[in-house]
């Protein structure tokens, strides 16, 4: 027996959109885009409160597109961005960048003539000196600052300049800090030395070898090392700065009950081109007291050193009775 059904089009479009809701939506999208294609046709411009509202927001003023070459074609050409910091002396920091190799901002302050430090006035030998560490100090009896310095030349360390200035607390009626140096293994000992060794009162200079290799490991801990070494280090290690495997050191030192004063000044014998032999420790290197003998060359520039240590002697010592 066979049944025909009759299909009503109103009944399955009332049950299409009533079950349909994906069929609805493209229903009324297609409604509504006629709609638009009837009251904005192609190749007519848009309304003019449209272009008004776009004028109002933006403004653009086309630019002649450069000519591209074969390879470029189809393709933007890459752009390079100029990026600079805006300085207030770009001659200056141009000269600085040529001395010592590096930029002005990344150096930072240089410093010349002298400087002061915890209110005593130090000098400086005629160079520009950068900023390289600096740290507090305190102990039960004094407290104070210590620098480390440095002039650079090419990216080269070519001097140095460790300064530790502490004054007593108030609090302390017998004096302060005393500096014993007798293990010191010396190239040189003035001989204002021998009288103050372990007193209150010290005044003294010496020269001797500072194995400044030991500065590579500034990273690892079980080095022995002061801070101020090691802050320093690992600042030039960051900047690309360059140290010789030994330097030489001259310390003035300057004390009272109320205050002292060490400065050394670290020369790199490789600015005078003398070389050093590569060696493990610094009892092996040629500067060592008991090796320096045998270098002729090393042996005349300690005595140069000593004149200019004679010479600069006073007036460290002034600028510390200045400071009091």
């Amino acid at each position: 027996m066979t049944v025909s059904e009759t299909v009503s089009f109103p009944g399955t479009m009332t049950s299409l959109w009533r079950r349909a809701p994906l069929w609805r939506f493209s229903f009324m999208s297609a409604a509504l885009l006629t709609l638009l294609f009837i009251l904005f046709p192609p190749g007519e411009p848009p309304p003019d409160d449209y272009a008004k509202t776009l004028s109002a927001t933006a403004t653009y003023a086309p630019q002649a597109p450069a000519s591209p070459s074969v390879a470029d074609a189809g393709r933007s050409a890459p752009q390079t961005a100029d990026l600079s910091l805006s300085t207030a002396n770009n001659t200056e920091n141009d000269a600085i960048k040529r001395e010592t190799g590096l930029d002005a901002a990344t150096l930072g302050r240089l410093f010349n003539g002298s400087v002061t430090v915890n209110g005593f006035k130090i000098p400086l030998t005629g160079d520009d000196w950068a900023l390289l560490a600096a740290a507090k100090i305190t102990s039960a009896k004094s407290s104070g600052v210590v620098y480390f310095l440095g002039t650079i030349v090419h990216k080269q360390l070519v001097k140095g300049l460790i300064i530790t200035a502490v004054r007593t607390k108030p609090s302390v009626p017998d004096g302060g800090e005393k500096l014993n140096w007798a293990k010191q293994s010396a190239l040189f000992k003035s001989p204002e030395c021998a009288s103050g060794e372990g007193a209150h009162v010290q005044s003294c200079w010496m020269i001797y070898d500072w194995f400044s290799s030991s500065w590579h490991k500034w990273a690892d801990r079980s080095e022995k090392m002061n801070n101020i070494e090691r802050a320093a280090a690992g600042n030039m290690d960051a900047k690309g700065i360059l140290y010789p495997q030994d330097m030489v050191g001259v310390r003035f030192i300057r004390a009272e009950k109320w205050g002292l004063i060490t400065a050394v000044y670290l020369f790199n014998p490789e600015v005078e081109k003398i070389t050093s032999g590569t060696a493990l420790s610094f009892v092996d290197s040629d500067w060592y007291v008991s090796n320096i003998h045998r270098h002729p060359d090393k042996l005349a520039y300690v005595e140069r050193l000593k004149q200019w240590a004679a010479s600069l002697w006073p007036q460290f010592k002034q600028s510390f009775d200045a400071g009091q």
